[in-house]
C-alpha cells in the first residue's frame, strides 16, 4: 500500500556526502528514510538543491518501504566504488554539494516541498594536549557503514511539521 499524500511527509534527509575525501566528482550522495509506515512511491519526485530542481531517476525501483532508506547519488558508479556491498535503493540525479552548506529540499510530483534540509560544516573543536571525558568525541549509537560525511550542523523541517506549526491555536470556549 502507497502512502496518501500527507504521510508522504514522512521521507526525510539522512546523512550526506557532501565533502569526500578526494575529489567530490561523481562521489557525493544524500541520504533518504522512509520514517512512516506505509510506503511511499518517489515516482516524479525532485531534489532541489543550488536553486535547482534536480530529476530523480530510479536506478532500479522508486518506492521506499516503510522505515526503509534510499540515496541520491550523482554517480551510481561512483557511490558503490565508494560503498562497496551496498545493495540499497538508488536515485540518480545531477547535482554538486557546496562544502560550505546549503539548504535542500525533496519535493513531491505536485511541486510540494516534503522536507527541507540546511546543512553547513562545523568547524573543529579546538585542540586540547590530553583527552578527557568531557572532551573526547562520542560515538554513534546507531552508525551507519556507509556515513561519510565530514561534522556537520543540521536542521531538518518536513511538511507535516510545517502544517502543525502554521494550524491555528484551537479556541477554547469560556466556562
Amino acid at each position: 500500500v502507497l502512502a496518501p499524500w500527507a504521510a508522504q511527509a514522512a521521507v526525510v534527509f539522512g546523512d550526506i556526502g557532501y565533502d569526500v575525501p578526494g575529489s567530490d566528482q561523481g562521489r557525493e550522495w544524500v541520504a533518504l528514510h522512509n520514517t512512516g509506515p506505509d510506503a511511499v512511491d518517489l515516482a516524479g519526485w525532485k531534489f532541489f538543491e543550488d536553486g535547482t530542481n534536480h530529476k530523480l531517476t530510479p536506478v532500479a525501483a522508486s518506492i521506499i518501504p516503510a522505515d526503509g532508506s534510499a540515496v541520491i547519488v550523482e554517480s551510481p558508479d561512483g557511490y558503490l566504488a565508494d560503498h562497496r556491498g551496498y545493495t540499497g535503493l538508488m536515485f540518480k540525479s545531477s547535482f554538486s554539494l557546496k562544502n560550505s552548506g546549503e539548504t535542500l529540499s525533496l519535493k513531491n510530483a505536485s511541486g510540494t516541498v516534503m522536507t527541507t534540509l540546511t546543512y553547513a560544516p562545523t568547524p573543529p573543536a579546538p585542540k586540547t594536549p590530553t583527552p578527557s571525558a568531557t572532551t573526547a568525541p562520542k560515538l554513534s549509537s546507531n552508525p551507519r557503514p556507509h556515513r561519510t560525511v565530514p561534522t556537520m550542523s543540521v536542521s531538518t523541517t518536513t511538511q507535516a511539521a510545517a502544517e502543525t506549526a502554521a494550524a491555528p491555536a484551537a479556541k477554547v470556549p469560556n466556562a
